[in-house]
């Protein structure tokens, strides 16, 4: 079974030792394409009130989104920084459209005064991918991501001010401790859904096995990738 390898409070632990780095390095005024990095020694006080916007991939009531942000609350609580904190929820497991979800995020980044935000916390694949989607003319506030899957290498020269948790996704661990526990297995089933995450686990699960080179297994891909609804894969 797959898992995700962070717990939620190691992700508000983490997510806010990157986000003090963030403003004790990187003022707002460093765009994307600078090429040094400078001290901002006007903002060395913690305290000194900051404006943090949490960009949700998914829908309020969703268990994991839900526990993620209550864990960066709480962290900013536990450490007495003074945030206000702005909350908006993309809900892309109900609405599929991808340039609904642009649209969703560039009339919510507009409606921000210029300047207003100090940083951009997004959660999972589909809220990192629509901000390097629509680009510096909506945010250029350092974003701090977590939950991500897909590999992000391929943005490295889209936007220097992205930075955040990647997912380590055990399929090599999963598979081994399957076949410890069953060495009569014959055949493997690996089940992946359409969604963004789901195709980016569909490529590195192919990436996995390839590399692993296990002889006499049968690999049984059921995936939406290949436009299999979630019902269908489910019958």
């Amino acid at each position: 079974m797959m898992y995700r390898k962070l717990k939620y409070s190691h992700i508000g632990s983490l997510l806010l030792s990157v986000f003090l780095c963030f403003f004790l390095i990187v003022p707002n005024s460093v765009i994307a394409d600078s090429a040094q990095v400078q001290i901002n020694t006007g903002e060395m006080d913690v305290n000194y009130s900051k404006k943090v916007l949490i960009l949700n991939s998914y829908h309020q009531g969703y268990s994991w989104t839900d526990r993620a942000t209550n864990s960066i609350l709480d962290k900013f609580i536990e450490r007495n920084i003074d945030v206000q904190v702005h909350i908006e929820n993309m809900d892309t497991k109900r609405i599929l459209n991808k340039n609904a979800w642009f649209e969703f995020l560039e009339q919510k980044l507009s409606a921000y005064p210029e300047g207003y935000l100090d940083l951009i916390i997004a959660s999972d694949d589909n809220a990192v991918y629509s901000l390097y989607k629509i680009g510096h003319k909506y945010h250029t506030e350092p974003i701090v991501y977590f939950g991500v899957s897909e590999d992000l290498a391929r943005h490295s020269d889209t936007c220097s001010m992205f930075i955040g948790v990647e997912e380590y996704l055990p399929f090599k661990e999963n598979i081994e401790l399957g076949l410890e526990l069953f060495p009569e297995t014959e055949h493997i089933a690996i089940v992946t859904d359409k969604s963004k995450t789901g195709i980016s686990h569909y490529h590195a699960a192919r990436k996995t096995v390839r590399e692993m080179n296990i002889e006499n297994i049968d690999f049984i891909w059921i995936n939406g990738y290949q436009d299999l609804s979630t019902k269908d894969m489910m019958e």
